[in-house]
């Protein structure tokens, strides 16, 4: 009789076994279901998009100069973010190829930190021409909406 009842544990046991394992994979399908259908969460928007989000709250007047300063500069800013956004391909694929180019991944971290050189340089010319073209309160105004403080997760340590 003892013999019956531990056959009918392992079958039970068995059975739990086999649902869970089912279950998970329910899980994981509808997971990567919804990444394929949605995708991976969208990249934070580029400064200029902030910059324009907050010129839209400033009077009309003060609107016009900021828009022509952002558009002035538009161009130039995203062409230097496209040209980071090509880097970071062609870093995984130095990283990840069966040898390793020490060379052409020197030069990559040379081109990505030239660009990022110039991304800074274009963004402190606007800002700094935005600055010069607003009076102080809407001037506050503006930056408090285009670059809030950032999460404590996203702010550098100091060392």
């Amino acid at each position: 009789m003892s013999q019956a009842m531990t056959g009918y544990k392992k079958k039970i046991f068995g059975a739990l076994i086999i649902f869970s394992v089912l279950l998970n994979v329910f899980f994981i399908g509808g997971i990567a279901s919804l990444i394929h259908r949605f995708g991976f969460p969208p990249m934070p928007p580029s400064p200029i998009v902030e910059f324009q989000h907050a010129a839209r709250s400033l009077p009309r007047d003060s609107q016009d100069k900021v828009e022509a300063i952002i558009s002035k500069h538009q161009e130039g800013i995203d062409g230097h973010f496209t040209n980071m956004k090509h880097i970071f391909p062609e870093m995984f694929n130095i990283l990840t190829a069966e040898t390793f180019d020490l060379n052409a991944f020197e030069a990559l971290r040379q081109r990505m930190a030239s660009t990022g050189a110039s991304i800074n340089l274009a963004m402190k010319d606007m800002v700094l021409e935005i600055v010069a073209a607003l009076p102080n309160d809407q001037r506050i105004a503006f930056f408090e909406k285009a670059a809030p403080p950032r999460p404590p997760f996203m702010t550098p340590t100091e060392k």
